[in-house]
């Protein structure tokens, strides 16, 4: 409503030898940016049974919707 509300969606995240964490976010949105949390759903090859979770936040940075988001996951590895 009004550019402002809960959101939820799906990210994932990978490094230089192409194993990746994907991870279920959750959070709020207002015309101005958007913040919440990261859970770690799962990941490939080392990040396979990897636990976590971290913050991220997000200013507005465009005319068209545009975000420009800072992220961090703290994370266990089995």
């Amino acid at each position: 409503v009004d550019g402002s509300g809960p959101i939820k969606g799906y990210c994932a995240f990978g490094d230089a030898d192409g194993d990746r964490i994907f991870t279920d976010f959750t959070g709020n949105i207002s015309p101005t940016g958007a913040e919440g949390t990261n859970v770690i759903s799962g990941g490939t090859g080392k990040y396979a049974g990897a636990t976590g979770n971290g913050p991220w936040k997000c200013k507005a940075s465009g005319k068209n919707g545009e975000l420009h988001c800072n992220q961090r996951l703290d994370y266990r590895l089995p």
